[in-house]
């Protein structure tokens, strides 16, 4: 058992690995059992265990206050879970065999501009461990945004290029621009190329990368269909 509510799951193989998302909060007086996440594990040496603060990563610019806490075990074997914790929530979970993709929203400018960070995991005989993070401007529809194909991550996005607005001196509202991408990342997350300016106005809608080819669809009133080449990173 790992402390809040469930998140996202994957089995690869004989490993399972879970996701939960903790909610804190600071009062003073509170006491740090009523903050940090407890483990249970029915394996280990001490069956309940509170995780200690030492060994709690964070990720930066984070404005979530919660942890995520991502948890692995093999079926067939008897050896307690591996379990790492962070201080900062996740928005979308993408896992391919060997890694496990954790995404973030993170604002700027009073909300006028988001972009995407993305985290990296390597999944290792159920041990998880942090590899790499990157960043993209834009914000994805859900884990079929993102793909992983031969060592690199390919992540599509909708870029707010204006913000919505209002203009005090007309009284008009200002609408809202957007345009659409196609990021290609390497191992380390960090930018090989991309596909820019696609369906200027609209939004994505769904994605599908299969092998060497992705689909991109935008919303109008009839929904256009991008089919993108991406044999050559």
């Amino acid at each position: 058992e790992i402390d809040g509510y469930y998140k996202n799951a994957r089995m690869i193989d004989d490993n399972v690995y879970f996701i939960s998302t903790k909610g804190t909060y600071y009062i003073n007086g509170v006491k740090e059992t009523d903050i940090l996440p407890v483990v249970e594990d029915s394996i280990a040496v001490t069956n309940s265990k509170m995780v200690d603060c030492t060994t709690i990563a964070y990720f930066p610019g984070s404005t979530s206050y919660a942890f995520t806490l991502i948890g692995g075990f093999n079926i067939n074997n008897e050896e307690p879970m591996s379990v790492e914790t962070f201080f900062g929530a996740g928005d979308t979970i993408y896992c391919s065999k060997n890694n496990l993709y954790l995404t973030q929203m993170i604002y700027k400018d009073d909300f006028r501009r988001n972009s995407v960070a993305i985290y990296k995991f390597e999944l290792d005989d159920s041990k998880v461990a942090i590899k790499a993070k990157g960043e993209v401007e834009g914000y994805i529809n859900n884990q079929f945004s993102l793909d992983e194909y031969e060592g690199n991550l390919r992540i599509a996005t909708t870029v707010i290029t204006k913000p919505y607005d209002f203009d005090e001196v007309t009284g008009e509202y200002i609408e809202e621009e957007t345009t659409n991408r196609v990021y290609i990342l390497d191992e380390n997350l960090q930018e090989i190329s991309r596909v820019d300016n696609m369906a200027d106005g609209e939004r994505i809608y769904a994605v599908r990368f299969m092998g060497r080819v992705g689909y991109v669809v935008t919303f109008e009133q009839v929904d256009p269909l991008f089919v993108l080449d991406l044999s050559d990173p």
